[in-house]
């Protein structure tokens, strides 16, 4: 996204009428968002946290749920739609 970062904001032009800046705008959000997922989708695949009280042994990690559906707004066509689908499909942790 970084590469083709004009040309997507040429596209979010087109396709929405939005002026440029606001467009380029969207695009950075939009690679921030996935620099951001990244970040602590490699949190989450850490050891898995122990939470453990007198008597009881637990384990707390994460797992995939399933398919996701993203229906973007019209107004932010790139990084609301980028972000929620980032978020979705972060890693998950395997329980040991």
């Amino acid at each position: 996204m970084r590469r083709r970062r004009f040309e997507l904001a040429a596209w979010i032009v087109l396709e929405t009428g939005k002026p440029w800046r606001e467009s380029d705008a969207d695009v950075a959000e939009a690679i921030d968002f996935c620099h951001y997922y990244a970040l602590e989708g490699l949190k989450l695949q850490a050891e898995p946290l122990h939470r453990d009280v007198p008597g009881e042994d637990n384990l707390y990690f994460y797992e995939p749920r399933g398919v996701a559906v993203v229906i973007a707004p019209w107004n932010f066509p790139l990084a609301i739609l980028t972000g929620m689908t980032a978020a979705a499909s972060s890693p998950a942790t395997r329980p040991s």
